[in-house]
Formats: C-alpha cells, structure tokens, sequence
C-alpha cells in the first residue's frame, strides 16, 4: 500500500505557480501487475484510485496492455461505420465516391488514432 500525503509546502508551491490542484478532477493509477492502490491526500481529501483512465482519448489500464484501448476504438469505428453503411447503402443511397469520403473521415481515423497502441495487442483481441 503506498501512502502519500503532500506537504504543506508543496500545496503552496503548487499555489504560488499557478498549478492548483483541483482534487476532484485528479485521479491516481499504478501501474503494475499487483493490484495495489496509493492512497494520497490532497488538501485533506483522498485522492480517487481508478482502475483506467482516458488520457488524450487512448484508456490507460495498469497492466497497459491497451485491451480497454482496442475495445473502444473498434467500437467507435463500428458505430460510425454502421451510419456510413446506412448513408450508401441501396440503390437510392449517396454515391460510392462519397462513402469513400465519409469512411476516410468519420471511420478511419478511430482505427488509425494511437497506431503505436495496435502494435502490442495480443493476438486473442484481433479477432
């Protein structure tokens, strides 16, 4: 268990440079095999463990094998590929040339976001 209190001193220097600490909008996360938590008090508040966090729209897990990651993006992509699909689909739909278009930018850049990421799934989530 890892305790953490910040100083007085440090609650002012946060304060002084202009980083103030909002305490409900802070969370902590190891990140580590154990499930461990960190108990750090902030101004005299606890500072809130979560088990994954979204950070830059990529969702950290603690063991950071980016599973959570994956889901999301493959579900966002599906959701917008299922309006795209509607938008074409039967003879009185937009043009092809147009899904195209649509596909390039309301699908693709949800698989294409945080590439890096794609390349250190396991093999179990490409399915």
């Amino acid at each position: 268990m890892l305790k953490r209190n910040f100083s007085k001193q440090q609650n002012e220097w946060s304060h002084t440079e202009g980083t103030d600490i909002n305490v409900s909008k802070t969370k902590v996360m190891l990140f580590s095999s154990h499930s461990e938590k960190a108990h750090i008090k902030i101004k005299g508040h606890f500072v809130e463990n979560v088990n994954s966090f979204k950070y830059l729209c990529v969702v950290l897990d603690p063991k950071l094998n980016f599973t959570m990651q994956t889901d999301y993006a493959v579900g966002k992509a599906k959701r917008a590929s299922a309006k795209v699909y509607r938008l074409i689909h039967g003879d009185k739909g937009l043009p092809v040339s147009v899904g195209i278009n649509l596909f390039k930018t309301l699908i693709r850049p949800h698989m294409e976001y945080a590439i890096p990421v794609w390349a250190s799934i396991a093999e179990k989530d490409l399915v």
